[in-house]
C-alpha cells in the first residue's frame, strides 16, 4: 500500500536546492495529539461535519464545548463516532540551506471519515523570492511558490487510488485560495457548515475532490 508520504515531491525540492533537511512530527494520530496539537482542531472538525452532513451524529452542537479543548476534541469525536475516523497521517517539514530553522515546506495529511486523504495543512515557499510588501498575496505568504502543487496533486491522487480513498479535501483559508482550489479541481462541500462559512466570511471552509475525476 503507498504511503501518504509518497505524495510529496522531495525530488522537485532537490532539484532547487543543495541542502534538504526533514522533520517528521507525526505518523500516526497519537503523535499528532503531542506534537502537533493545533491541527487536532480542524481535523476533528472536519470529520465532525461530515459526520453531521450524513446523519451518523444527530446532537449537532454537542460538540460546541471541545471547541475550545485541542486536546479533548478528537478523543469527543472518536467516542461519539464510536470507531477511529483517522487511519493514516503524517506531518512533516523540510528546510534548505536559506534558513535550515524556518521550513520551506509543510505537509499534513490524514486518510479520515468519510473516505477522504485530508490536506491538513500544505506549503511549498520559495524562500529564496520573497514577495514585495505591497504584494496582495502576503495575507497568506511570504514567498513566492515553487509551483510544485501540481506534482503533489498528482501523486496525492494516485496515492489515494492505491490506498481506496474516494475524495481529496482540504479547508480554504482565505478568500484568494477559493479560485486557486477550483484550478486545480476542487468544489465547494455541500455540508451546511460549508455553506455557512462561505456565506460568512468565505474563510475555513470545506472543499472536495473526487479521485477519480
Amino acid at each position: 500500500m503507498a504511503d501518504l508520504k509518497d505524495a510529496i515531491p522531495t525530488d522537485e525540492f532537490h532539484s532547487r536546492f543543495r541542502e534538504i533537511s526533514e522533520t517528521v512530527y507525526a505518523t500516526n494520530m497519537g503523535q499528532m495529539a503531542r506534537n502537533c496539537p493545533e491541527k487536532m482542531m480542524g481535523i476533528s472538525l472536519f470529520i465532525w461535519d461530515e459526520a453531521v452532513h450524513r446523519g451518523l451524529v444527530k446532537q449537532e452542537f454537542k460538540i460546541g464545548p471541545y471547541t475550545k479543548k485541542p486536546k479533548a476534541i478528537y478523543p469527543f469525536v472518536r467516542s461519539e463516532l464510536k470507531f477511529e475516523p483517522v487511519s493514516a497521517a503524517i506531518s512533516v517539514s523540510y528546510f534548505n540551506e536559506r534558513n535550515p530553522k524556518v521550513s520551506f515546506a509543510d505537509v499534513t495529511l490524514v486518510q479520515c471519515y468519510p473516505e477522504d486523504i485530508h490536506i491538513v495543512d500544505v506549503e511549498f515557499s520559495d524562500n529564496s523570492q520573497p514577495l514585495r510588501d505591497a504584494d496582495p498575496t502576503r495575507e497568506y505568504r511570504n514567498y513566492r511558490g515553487l509551483h510544485v502543487f501540481g506534482t503533489f496533486l498528482d501523486r496525492l491522487l494516485d496515492v489515494a487510488r492505491k490506498r481506496d480513498a474516494k475524495r481529496l479535501s482540504l479547508m480554504c483559508a482565505y478568500p484568494p485560495l477559493y479560485e486557486v482550489w477550483k484550478k486545480y479541481g476542487f468544489v465547494m462541500s455541500e455540508t451546511k457548515m460549508a455553506k455557512a462559512a462561505y456565506a460568512h466570511n468565505q474563510r475555513g471552509f470545506p472543499m472536495v475532490r473526487m479521485v477519480d475525476v
